[in-house]
């Protein structure tokens, strides 16, 4: 079972609430103004949407279909360029800014899968454009509290109280296998969810950044753009399109 499955798409946008994570993005787009934006890993859509509705070009790209389909029926929807796939899939050039929320970034484990993603940005975007993405600081050891005794409970129109939670099975060199699930009494359903994060280190952040042709401007410890400090968070990264020699 995956993001794919319909169940899962149509629950994902109420279950994550009002989406505060985002507002860091919307910020940083209103002060660089960018005209040609792709949101990588885009989901359902939320921020894409809401970027074009000013008249910028959006791409939105992610390899899950079931959250295309409810991207593209979003009001507002049809002003966005919808791809199934991941960066290999960009086929645009002089890219003013691109975005990962979500931790999505987090989702590409192998440092080669992350290399090329990074390389990819960095060949469709012009010189000084801008790379943004959260990704949870591993000092701050967030999967601890990840227990499947913790679980949530939020009412969803059209499906009553709905239960989610998170267990952790291990964490190995980095990376933390789990499983997400979600149950609806309402409907006798329940879905598990299968997957890994890495957790990048701040150092390691910046090393491949670097490597694929960026310069790092500025990192913060949260949404709200307090700085990186020694209590750890997230590692909010806005990197910089460095001149190619």
């Amino acid at each position: 079972m995956s993001f794919d499955d319909p169940l899962v798409a149509d629950v994902y946008d109420p279950l994550n609430g009002t989406r505060d994570d985002l507002d860091l993005f919307r910020r940083l787009v209103e002060r660089r103004q960018p005209k040609r934006v792709i949101d990588l890993g885009c989901g359902t859509g939320v921020l894409a949407v809401e970027l074009a509705e000013s008249g910028r070009e959006v791409i939105g790209i992610d390899p899950a279909e079931a959250m295309l389909a409810i991207a593209r029926n979003r009001p507002g929807g049809d002003r966005v360029r919808w791809i199934r796939g991941d960066a290999t899939a960009i086929d645009v050039i002089d890219v003013d800014m691109a975005i990962l929320t979500a931790h999505s970034a987090q989702e590409i484990i192998e440092d080669t899968e992350w290399d090329a993603t990074l390389s990819a940005l960095r060949a469709a975007m012009r010189s000084g454009g801008v790379l943004a993405f959260d990704n949870l600081d591993p000092r701050a050891r967030a999967w601890e509290s990840w227990r499947p005794d913790r679980v949530g409970r939020r009412e969803l129109p059209g499906y009553g109280v709905v239960e989610f939670w998170h267990r952790v099975d291990e964490f190995t060199d980095g990376v933390v296998h789990m499983e997400s699930g979600f149950r609806v009494p309402s409907l006798g359903e329940e879905r598990l969810i299968a997957g890994k994060m890495r957790f990048r280190t701040r150092e390691e952040l910046t090393e491949s950044l670097e490597r694929a042709g960026f310069a790092v401007e500025a990192m913060y410890a949260d949404h709200n753009g307090r700085p990186v400090d020694d209590s750890p968070d997230e590692l909010i990264v806005i990197a910089t399109a460095a001149l190619f020699d």
